[in-house]
Formats: structure tokens, C-alpha cells, sequence
């Protein structure tokens, strides 16, 4: 393991329960982001996943293998005990600040970890494409000003269905996921003239393969088109209650 008090700052991956478990095994385990080994701080019940950074280490240019050894930490760690994700970037100036940091927060995570407790994440994206354009009225007015009106007119109102429409499958989801689950996330992302319907939703710990295929029946009596991928760690549901501080 690495010396909690090598380097000047530290990235967190994740808060875990230490009150009533042992922490943890990172090592052998994957390497972290930049190639820096990462460690487990406590304070009090809680312990935090991280790795000390030198100071000349710049955070906020990750490559995408750095992105990837984030989260394989965070995989790890959740394969072995309940873990509340932090988003990449969590950096504190040192592990002194980690410590107070936990103290400040431990009630606020002691409950989020109680209910990510036995959890794992299932996310499931739909990919709507633009709806046919309503049939323009009769024109009440010519010219090119006239044109351009009647023609924005119709992208509002096409936009307008593909919207309801989002909305519609993003429920249709919520609905039929709801007794499988327990918590849920829906993003509608505008994908150029598309539109994405990103669901997350927070399921009991090996039921991920029923839930899919239960997901992918019903996708397929309607014939909607849809990506189920997982099981992931719960990174969807891990913010803290307010008024707590995030890092």
C-alpha cells in the first residue's frame, strides 16, 4: 500500500464502511489512475479509498486509461464490500483533509451506505430517432420570411414530439423496472436530430442477468430497441444527502 502521507494531495475513488468489516484488499488488485497504487484511510466507521498525487500531477487531464484504472478500482473494491463512488476529480490537498473530511460527512455516508448496502447498478439506453414532422398548415402568408417561419415552426413542433416521446419510454422504463428495483436515475440526451433515453436503475446484488432478461422481453413484445449493460458499481445513486459538502 501506498504512504497515506506520500504526496501533496489525494484522489478519492469511494467512501466504505470500516465500523464492522475489514477493509478492503487492494493489493493484488488494478493499479489507479496515473499509476499511482491506492490506499485505505480511516476515520472513525468509515474509510476512504484513495492515492496520494504529487503536486505537479495535473487532475484534470485524465487519458482514458486513467479513466479506466478509476474505475476498475472502484470495481474492485465494490466486488468485495459496499462502496458510495466518487465522481473522478475528488481531490483533497492531504490525508489529513480526507480524515476530517469523512468526520464531517460520516453520518451523511453512514446512511448512503446503508441504503447502497447488497446493491449493484443496471443502466439501460434507448435511442429514439426524430419523429415524422406534423403536416405543415396552409401557408397564410409568402415569401422567403414567411418560409423560414413555417419551416422553424415545424423543427419546434418535431422537437416538441421527440420530447413527449423520451418522456414516454423514460415512464414505460420507470414502470416496468420499478418492482425490480430500488431506486432509479432517467437522463433524456439530445444525440444530434436523436434523442437517448439513459435510465439507471439500483437493483439487488445478483439479480442483474433476470432483470436484463426481463428488460429484453419486454423491449421485444413492443419492439423497441434498447442496450442493457452492467452490473455496475452504484455510481448513479452515490450523492450525499444535503446540506453536506461533496469534495
Amino acid at each position: 500500500m501506498a504512504d497515506p502521507e506520500a504526496g501533496e494531495r489525494w484522489l478519492l475513488y469511494g467512501v466504505t464502511d470500516a465500523a464492522d468489516q475489514p477493509p478492503p484488499r487492494l493489493d493484488p488488485g488494478p493499479g489507479g489512475a496515473f499509476g499511482r497504487a491506492c490506499t485505505v484511510l480511516h476515520a472513525g466507521p468509515l474509510a476512504a479509498i484513495g492515492a496520494g498525487l504529487p503536486a505537479e500531477l495535473q487532475v484534470a487531464q485524465p487519458t482514458t486509461a486513467d479513466l479506466l484504472a478509476y474505475s476498475r478500482v472502484i470495481e474492485h473494491v465494490h466486488a468485495q464490500t459496499t462502496i458510495a463512488p466518487l465522481r473522478f476529480g475528488s481531490v483533497l490537498k492531504s490525508a489529513a483533509a480526507v480524515g476530517s473530511y469523512l468526520q464531517e460527512n460520516a453520518a451523511a455516508y453512514e446512511r448512503l451506505l446503508t441504503r447502497l448496502a447488497g446493491t449493484e447498478e443496471l443502466a439501460v439506453r434507448i435511442v429514439l430517432a426524430p419523429p415524422p414532422a406534423p403536416p405543415p398548415s396552409p401557408p397564410s402568408a409568402t415569401g422567403i420570411g414567411a418560409a423560414y417561419l413555417r419551416a422553424r415552426q415545424l423543427r419546434h413542433a418535431q422537437a416538441a414530439l421527440l420530447q413527449a416521446a423520451g418522456q414516454a419510454r423514460a415512464e414505460w422504463l420507470r414502470a416496468a423496472l420499478l418492482p425490480l428495483s430500488r431506486a432509479h436515475r432517467t437522463e433524456l440526451i439530445p444525440q444530434g436530430e436523436q434523442l437517448a433515453v439513459a435510465a439507471a436503475f439500483l437493483i439487488p446484488r445478483g439479480t442483474f442477468a433476470a432483470v436484463r432478461a426481463q428488460v429484453r422481453a419486454l423491449a421485444a413484445s413492443e419492439s423497441v430497441k434498447l442496450t442493457v449493460s452492467g452490473p455496475f458499481p452504484p455510481f448513479s445513486f452515490a450523492e450525499l444527502e444535503p446540506p453536506s459538502a461533496t469534495p
